[in-house]
C-alpha cells in the first residue's frame, strides 16, 4: 500500500464541497435595483423595517378649524351675550340664630339680595364662628357672643338684635317682681306651690316654649342652664301661653319680649327690673341672647349689604317680632 495516496474520506469531502459551490453559484445572481422592484414591495419593506413613515402619516393629519362657526337655525351670528355671574356670598347660619329669625329667613334674604348669589350653611353656632375664622365662609350669623380666644383671632361681631326672655303671669295675678333665686326654684320644680312665696294661687304650673332651641336658650339665661321641671307644659306660641294662663291660676310662663305688649298676660319684673332692651343694654336685666353677625375685620361690600338688609326696615319679615333692635 502506498502511504502517499490521498485518503478516501478527504476526497469525498472535497467533492461534496465542490457540488455545493456549483449549486450556490447557479442560484445566486445580481440583486435587482430598488427602482426595478414592484412599488408595493418597496412600501411593504418600508413598513416592516421603519415605523417612521406610518407615524409621520398620523402626525401629518391636521384639521383646519373654521374661522367662524355658523349660527344655529333661527339665530343670527353674534347675537349671543355672555351672562355675567353674580358675586356669591356664603353665610354660616347657626342653629340658634336660625330659630331667632323669622320662618323662611334664608329664602327671604336670598330674594332680597338678588344681586348676590347667597347660600347658607346650617350648623351649630360655635361651629359657624370656626368656619368664619378659617375662611370657609364669608360671614356667620350666630346667637351667641364671641369668646376671648375668638376675639383675639381677629374676628369681630356686630349686633343685629336681642332675644329677650321674660316671665308672664295672668293679668289678675298680684305678683309684681320675682327674685332670680326664687324664679330658679319655680322653673326647676323645687317650689310647687305659690303659698311658699306668699301668694294664694295654688299649684305652680310652668309653661315653656315647645321648640327645643328656644327652650334651651331660655334655660341658659334664666336658670343658668338648669333644666325646666319635667312637669312643664310646652306650647308653641303666645296664643297658647295666654290660654294656659287662663286655665291655670298658678301658671307662670316663659315668653320672649316683643315690641307690642302681649295680649292676655302681664310681664313680671325680675329683681325689680323690667324686661326692656334698655335694661339689657345697661346690664341690669341680663336675661337675653344677642344675634350677632361675625366677620373678619371690617365688613366688605357684600357683607355690608347683608348687614344693611338685617338692620333696616321694620316689617319684621326677616328677623321676626321676637328680636328687639
Amino acid at each position: 500500500m502506498d502511504n502517499s495516496a490521498t485518503p478516501w474520506w478527504l476526497v469525498a469531502c472535497a467533492g461534496a464541497a465542490g457540488a455545493l459551490a456549483l449549486l450556490v453559484s447557479s442560484l445566486d445572481g445580481a440583486a435587482p435595483a430598488p427602482d426595478q422592484l414592484p412599488p408595493n414591495l418597496v412600501q411593504d419593506r418600508a413598513r416592516a423595517f421603519d415605523p417612521r413613515p406610518a407615524t409621520a402619516s398620523v402626525l401629518a393629519v391636521s384639521v383646519e378649524a373654521p374661522a367662524s362657526f355658523a349660527a344655529p337655525v333661527g339665530e343670527t351670528a353674534g347675537s349671543r351675550e355672555s351672562v355675567a355671574r353674580r358675586p356669591n356670598l356664603v353665610v354660616a347660619l347657626g342653629n340658634d340664630a336660625k330659630s331667632m329669625c323669622a320662618v323662611g329667613f334664608e329664602n327671604r334674604a336670598a330674594a332680597a339680595l338678588d344681586h348676590l348669589d347667597v347660600s347658607f350653611a346650617s350648623c351649630r353656632d360655635r361651629d359657624a364662628i370656626e368656619l368664619r375664622m378659617v375662611h370657609r365662609v364669608d360671614l356667620a350669623l350666630v346667637g351667641t357672643e364671641l369668646s376671648p380666644r375668638e376675639r383675639g383671632a381677629g374676628v369681630r361681631q356686630t349686633r343685629v338684635g336681642v332675644e329677650l326672655f321674660a316671665i308672664a303671669v295672668a293679668e289678675d295675678f298680684a305678683v309684681r317682681s320675682l327674685a332670680s333665686a326664687d324664679l330658679r326654684r319655680l322653673l326647676t320644680g323645687q317650689l310647687e306651690d305659690w303659698r311658699s312665696l306668699g301668694h294664694d294661687r295654688g299649684k305652680v304650673v310652668v309653661v315653656v316654649p315647645s321648640q327645643r332651641e328656644i327652650a334651651e336658650r331660655a334655660a341658659r339665661v334664666l336658670i343658668l342652664g338648669d333644666s325646666f321641671t319635667p312637669s312643664a307644659v310646652r306650647v308653641a306660641d303666645d296664643r297658647h301661653v295666654a290660654d294656659q294662663l287662663l286655665r291655670n291660676p298658678g301658671a307662670i310662663a316663659v315668653v320672649r319680649v316683643q315690641d307690642q305688649p302681649p295680649v292676655g298676660m302681664r310681664l313680671v319684673q325680675i329683681d325689680w327690673t323690667a324686661p326692656t332692651l334698655a335694661a339689657f343694654d345697661f346690664g341690669t336685666y341680663p336675661f337675653g341672647v344677642t344675634l350677632n353677625l361675625v366677620t373678619s375685620g371690617q365688613p366688605d361690600e357684600r357683607t355690608q349689604r347683608f348687614l344693611e338688609l338685617l338692620l333696616t326696615g321694620d316689617d319684621h319679615t326677616l328677623l321676626g317680632h321676637t328680636l328687639l333692635r
